[in-house]
């Protein structure tokens, strides 16, 4: 019995050999693929415009037949009814009927003095279904009208070279195309920047609040793009395991992890080259492909 167990665990143990053998002498292999990553910076900041409240002339009931907006209008619009009797915008532009008390008070000056900390705004209020004479039940932001972003960036990658220039690469989300909000002001402040800036987008449900997230572009990284997997450390470096013919060699590179279990190889790897899709497992030496 003794004799049996014990060349069960030697047949085992001498498969297992025989299977990591097979995997290191017969890896997966992949190939580098051309790859471009934007090094993206979130930035918060508060939006400033000009904008007009819409005063009711008489005390009744509010009604909006256009909806509470936020919605483009032309100027002459009715925008909203009082006890029947129309109200209408005296300007183009995009109506909201929801006010948020920080009308005349959200302005440049008043930021600048909290730009230590810049404020949140409070959250706007459910439109008016009733008012007085003079009251507000909505406000216009005139069109056009450049929306104007003051905010803190890192003084890192090319934003520095950017802000001298006047031009900020800036983008709503990371699929989003880049486009340039001109600088009008900038301070730097230790390791970042304090920007103001015009932005190069207008929509609708950008007035809905009076602070937005933004990403600004710090530069791009051109390389190969391998499995993450692929790439090892080796006394505190990366590298991968390139196969030419039937041998595997290994090789250091540089480069970063860019998400979705890739990694961008910036100097080591060509476009094309084949490398071992687990370099856990590999080894330098002859390796059987087919």
């Amino acid at each position: 019995m003794g004799a049996l167990i014990v060349i069960s665990v030697l047949w085992v143990l001498g498969y297992m050999s025989y299977v990591d053998h097979h995997r290191r002498t017969n890896p997966r292999i992949t190939w580098g693929v051309p790859w471009t990553e934007w090094y993206l910076l979130p930035s918060k900041g508060a939006l400033i415009w000009e904008e007009r409240l819409i005063r009711s002339p008489y005390a009744g009931p509010v009604t909006y037949p256009r909806g509470e907006g936020p919605i483009k209008v032309p100027a002459g619009a009715v925008v909203a009814t009082v006890n029947g009797v129309p109200v209408k915008t005296p300007v183009q532009g995009i109506f909201t009927a929801r006010l948020d008390q920080m009308e005349g008070k959200w302005r440049y000056q008043y930021l600048w003095d909290n730009r230590d900390n810049l404020p949140a705004p409070p959250p706007p209020k459910p439109p008016k279904r009733s008012a007085s004479p003079g009251e507000p039940i909505g406000k216009v932001v005139e069109q056009p009208q450049e929306i104007r972003f003051l905010g803190y960036v890192d003084m890192v990658g090319t934003v520095p070279q950017a802000l001298k220039e006047r031009r900020l690469p800036v983008r709503k989300d990371r699929f989003d195309m880049n486009l340039f909000g001109e600088v009008r002001f900038y301070e730097v402040m230790g390791p970042k920047a304090l920007v103001y800036m015009d932005l190069p987008w207008v929509t609708e449900d950008i007035i809905t609040q009076r602070t937005l997230n933004i990403l600004v572009e710090a530069g791009r990284f051109d390389g190969v793009a391998v499995p993450e997997s692929s790439v090892v450390q080796r006394n505190g470096s990366y590298g991968v395991y390139v196969v030419r013919g039937n041998v595997a060699s290994f090789r250091p590179v540089e480069g970063r992890p860019v998400g979705s279990q890739r990694f961008l190889v910036t100097k080591g790897l060509a476009m094309g080259e084949a490398v071992i899709v687990d370099g856990r497992l590999a080894r330098e030496g002859r390796v059987q492909l087919w």
